[in-house]
């Protein structure tokens, strides 16, 4: 069966879109620019996964109330969400390194009716881990 290359209007017989030729061109293309394209799109991943993760965060400390469960400090850029019985390690070591994906299995969890989680300070989270009464 014939089909008509996109690149060059010639008619090949083929599954492909384009033909050899035309395919050999985008491959010598992509080749000579591919640190350029690389670059840009390293950058542009970082800013959305970055985005995305700190849109996740935000969603579980609204959900947690926003304040830290022991004394009540209330600045949203540093609160942490702390496992109540403790397995917080083991658990984000599950994803991988994937935050985006552990933030959205404590959020799925939360919104289940999970009571494993609370927001502390940093300071009351070392307290808490150190098992030093707050």
């Amino acid at each position: 069966m014939l089909h008509k290359c996109s690149g060059c209007g010639r008619k090949h017989d083929g599954p492909k879109r384009r033909c050899e030729a035309c395919l050999e061109k985008v491959r010598v293309y992509n080749s000579e620019h591919a640190e350029k394209y690389r670059e840009y799109n390293r950058r542009y991943y970082q800013l959305y996964h970055r985005d995305a993760r700190e849109e996740a965060r935000q969603a579980i400390i609204d959900i947690l109330g926003g304040v830290c469960a022991a004394c009540g400090f209330s600045d949203r850029r540093i609160l942490e969400i702390d496992h109540t019985n403790g397995g917080g390690r083991v658990h984000r070591k599950r994803f991988g390194g994937a935050t985006q994906r552990y933030y959205r299995a404590i959020y799925n969890e939360i919104t289940s009716g999970s009571q494993e989680y609370q927001l502390l300070c940093p300071n009351c989270h070392a307290y808490k881990d150190r098992n030093i009464a707050a």
